[in-house]
């Protein structure tokens, strides 16, 4: 969560998540509800007494330490003060119950939570209430690099990131309909549930 605003998460959004028709724009001020996913390279189990988002390093990526509540062979969701999930099987350390560390990336759920994994028994609530506080769009350009198996991708130039605070997403227009986002929302102070 922000240094500055405990209630406050940044949350990465990509503009194709709006053009598939599952969230319309979103714009300053607005209240939405979303669960939130997350992506972690390495999470490490940790014996700290400390749970929750810890440390905002930049975009919507954090270092953090979060407690598994549930894991099954397709997902696993973490709670840091709120729940995420991330659909994919999970690393064998992610134990019910085990707080782990790492360097998470959080984004707003495309559609697996709310269109599938919401009805799968034992996945708990994952859908909050957030004030949109501010949105910020990615200025770096795209760049050609390669994967390791040699095939050409565009991805975004690492020394020219930077984020540009705008009123209102326009995820057909912005950055030619390629535009990566950041809301800084704010959580409410409400309970979880299942259905948007």
């Amino acid at each position: 969560m922000d240094p500055a605003n405990e209630n406050t998460v940044h949350i990465g959004l990509s503009s194709w998540i709006i053009q598939d028709g599952n969230y319309p724009d979103f714009r300053q001020g607005e209240e939405r509800s979303f669960a939130v996913e997350f992506n972690v390279k390495a999470a490490v189990e940790t014996k700290s007494p400390t749970q929750g988002l810890i440390q905002y390093i930049e975009g919507s990526q954090y270092h953090a330490i979060g407690r598994v509540v549930h894991r099954d062979k397709s997902v696993w969701v973490v709670d840091f003060g709120f729940r995420a999930f991330c659909e994919g099987r999970p690393p064998r350390n992610a134990v019910t119950g085990r707080l782990l560390e790492g360097d998470y990336q959080l984004g707003v759920d495309p559609y697996f939570y709310f269109e599938c994994l919401h009805a799968r028994p034992n996945v708990p609530p994952l859908i909050y209430d957030w004030r949109i506080r501010q949105i910020l769009i990615e200025t770096a350009p795209f760049i050609e690099s390669r994967m390791l198996d040699g095939r050409r991708l565009l991805a975004r130039d690492p020394a020219q990131r930077g984020l540009r605070e705008i009123h209102e997403t326009d995820a057909w227009n912005d950055d030619d309909g390629d535009a990566d986002y950041t809301l800084v929302c704010e959580l409410f102070n409400k309970p979880p549930r299942s259905r948007r």
